[in-house]
């Protein structure tokens, strides 16, 4: 149906309805956020699943708890909520690049788990 790109936060506020106070709190790059990322853009598209991704690809803007190279990752559907978050190594180009594929090769999964599964019954 879509697709959202946002890097402000206040973007992210508006079009997912990412809390303020979770941004503030955690920072973008954050389990909390990246839920809310997922679920946001599952209400805000009117869909029945959404992946969301956020990180830092560099080259700048890491810190000590938080390097460039770190991603979080959420899938969101129907009675079901996943996350992860990996750490990946490279240039801008390399972390976006590894990021995307990693989150379709677990969408992938998770959607052919759930088929499997409700083929059996």
């Amino acid at each position: 149906m879509g697709a959202i790109v946002c890097y402000s936060s206040s973007i992210k506020e508006k079009l997912l309805n990412i809390s303020h106070n979770a941004l503030l709190k955690e920072g973008a790059v954050s389990e909390t956020v990246v839920k809310q990322m997922a679920k946001g853009a599952v209400q805000t598209l009117t869909v029945d699943w959404s992946v969301a991704i956020t990180g830092i690809a560099g080259p700048g803007g890491g810190s000590p708890d938080t390097p460039v190279g770190t991603v979080w990752f959420c899938i969101h559907g129907p009675d079901f909520e996943w996350t992860e978050k990996q750490i990946f190594s490279g240039n801008r180009q390399d972390v976006q690049s590894q990021s995307v594929s990693f989150a379709l090769k677990q969408l992938h999964r998770v959607l052919e788990f759930r088929n499997k599964h409700f083929e059996q019954q």
